[in-house]
């Protein structure tokens, strides 16, 4: 408990509310913890076992700040990473676990979300 707070305070700035209306800040607190919530959730379904508990400051400086070059490979967008990367094995084994991802597929005509089909 005491690891996730630090790092809402840290890292998705919940010391810092935005404003004095309450309804907004609401809104903002419910935006922080949807962020922290996929972060978590990515780490969880796309990265081995070992970064399960990983805070956001590891999966950040491992995987989000290194050098790289997009290029574009005929239709297709490529990220280029350095070959002395150490990380690169378990960086690619996450894009193929997101590339296996099945989302569900809307139906035509209906509304998503939180909004009802009413008459």
């Amino acid at each position: 408990m005491e690891k996730s707070i630090r790092e809402l305070l840290n890292y998705f700035s919940l010391n810092k509310i935005p404003t004095h209306q309450w309804v907004a800040n609401v809104a903002f607190l419910q935006l922080l913890l949807y962020a922290y919530n996929l972060v978590h959730w990515f780490t969880r379904l796309c990265f081995p076992e070992e970064y399960a508990r990983a805070t956001v400051e590891r999966i950040r400086n491992e995987f989000l700040v290194l050098p790289g070059k997009l290029t574009k490979h005929g239709s297709r967008n490529v990220l280029q990473l350095p070959k002395d990367y150490h990380q690169r094995k378990i960086f690619l084994e996450a894009a193929r676990r997101i590339d296996k991802m099945k989302f569900p597929e809307q139906e035509m005509g209906k509304k998503f979300g939180f909004v009802s089909n009413r008459k």
